[in-house]
């Protein structure tokens, strides 16, 4: 049997399966269900509430849909799998059906393979959401019409339920702007027109199955790739070794280390660029408001917009107004002369440390911990690979912290690690919960310090975010104490 392409001719006589019911699987039902495909929708989990409106008007229009039901166990015949993007690829289902040489995709393919303007995507083990919200910065300060998620703003804007909904409506000239994830590209057959890879390290090893499926899956970026398309490379690090040799298009890079024939590059105070043989300056170090930890991220952002065709007074512009997404590195509150930071979102260690090494030594009083367990993996960081990179993030740490509090699953391994660089145990502090941290970590400060929230292992939304709540409110409460 020939595998279903993503056309509308293919899945006009398709069978798809939809793994999950969510919003995002629901839009993928009603778009397919358009072209004339038979569906169903398929969770192991009981109905949503507030989606159950939504699957009664799928199943009016002949979508079955089947919660409560396991998806390896299914007898619905099918073509293609739209597969959801948390649990691992090696459930059965999506086994058996690779096997069968079947189609499976997922919501990102289909947006992209639909999508009639122009596409960047954006991937990396850091920095893909800074630098995608920068980008699009530029493009709007240009004149450019670009699409991008909004649903979850300050989160991540990855292709989602809103940019499929409004895929019917896009229409050039215009971009659409995406973030995409190891597990969005583990299921995609279509590449971006302009592709960035921001930065290489091992990450999701212990999802993908080994190191080398985690680089393949990177790879799809560039995979389908055109000779007139872009591949934007960190220039620095093992993303240059490991992606350009896969590259198809034209290839240009990003450095903060050295000047480059063709790509954005830092020299002395100035982000400059050499494009189509014209050297010519984007911005000085004073114009860019995000900290140290960015510069990377700004120069993949004007790489990319170069690509793009944006100016460079419009990059200025976007660079000197863009001061970052929350809960990346954010400053929340000064107690005392404490700052306070919530990098609630370094739950890597690649991420964590490039918060560490935002900051002189022997100035932090860290707060660190989390879990193993989350929605994508019942074993975070648990390759050998990752395993490795927690320990330098310790080792870094232990030079960088003055003091640390540990809280959640994981504190008695990161004490384990630090104790093993030598950390003294009086500055190690655990502590109940992340809500117990705070007060205690602005306690063990003095003035000049900075407390840190970069957990390097899972915490939620839901507490990073209450992380800042949590700030506000000790400031607002200090000051009342004060007058």
């Amino acid at each position: 049997m020939t595998q279903p392409t993503l056309s509308r001719a293919s899945l006009a006589t398709a069978r798809v399966l939809v793994d999950k019911i969510n919003r995002d699987s629901i839009a993928v039902a009603r778009f397919l269900s358009s072209l004339g495909a038979q569906l169903q929708l398929i969770d192991l989990d009981p109905l949503p509430d507030d989606l159950r409106d939504d699957c009664e008007q799928l199943a009016k229009q002949g979508v079955l849909v089947a919660a409560e039901s396991d998806p390896n166990l299914t007898g619905f015949e099918y073509d293609v799998i739209i597969a959801d993007l948390y649990p691992p690829p090696i459930r059965p289902f999506i086994v058996r059906a690779r096997q069968q040489g079947l189609l499976v995709s997922t919501l990102a393919d289909v947006l992209y393979a639909f999508c009639p303007v122009p596409k960047i995507g954006v991937t990396g083990s850091a920095g893909k959401s800074t630098t995608t919200a920068l980008l699009f910065e530029m493009l709007i300060a240009s004149g450019q019409t670009a699409y991008i998620s909004q649903a979850n703003e300050g989160e991540n804007l990855w292709p989602n339920y809103e940019l499929l909904n409004q895929v019917e409506r896009m229409r050039p000239p215009a971009w659409l702007l995406t973030e995409l994830t190891s597990s969005h590209l583990e299921y995609m057959h279509v590449s971006p027109d302009i592709a960035i890879v921001t930065v290489f390290s091992p990450d999701h090893v212990e999802w993908h199955g080994s190191l080398e499926d985690y680089i393949e899956a990177k790879e799809t970026i560039l995979q389908y790739q055109a000779s007139q398309q872009w591949a934007i490379l960190n220039h620095d690090d093992a993303t240059r070794t490991i992606f350009a040799p896969v590259c198809r298009g034209q290839v240009a890079y990003f450095s903060l280390t050295c000047e480059l024939e063709q790509g954005v590059f830092l020299q002395g105070d100035q982000l400059g660029a050499c494009w189509d043989g014209k050297r010519r300056t984007i911005a000085v170090l004073s114009d860019v408001r995000l900290g140290q930890r960015y510069l990377g991220n700004v120069l993949a952002a004007c790489a990319g917009a170069l690509a793009a065709g944006v100016e460079i007074e419009a990059m200025h512009q976007a660079i000197k107004q863009f001061s970052g997404l929350p809960r990346r590195m954010e400053l929340v509150g000064e107690v005392s002369g404490v700052s306070i930071f919530n990098d609630g979102w370094a739950i890597t260690p690649k991420k964590a440390s490039a918060a560490l090494e935002s900051f002189p030594d022997q100035s932090l009083i860290l707060i660190a911990g989390g879990a193993t367990q989350t929605h994508w993996s019942e074993a975070l960081h648990s390759s050998a690979e990752e395993k490795a990179l927690v320990e330098q993030t310790c080792r870094l740490a232990s030079r960088k912290a003055k003091a640390i509090f540990l809280f959640g699953e994981v504190a008695p391994m990161l004490r384990a690690y630090l104790l093993a660089e030598q950390y003294p145990a009086s500055a190690l502090h655990p502590v109940a919960d992340q809500n117990a941290a705070l007060p205690a970590a602005i306690q063990a400060a003095t003035a000049g310090d900075v407390v840190l929230l970069a957990p390097i292992f899972f915490i939620n939304e839901d507490d990073a975010h209450a992380f800042t709540l949590q700030v506000r409110e000790y400031v607002a409460q200090f000051a009342l104490s004060v007058r």
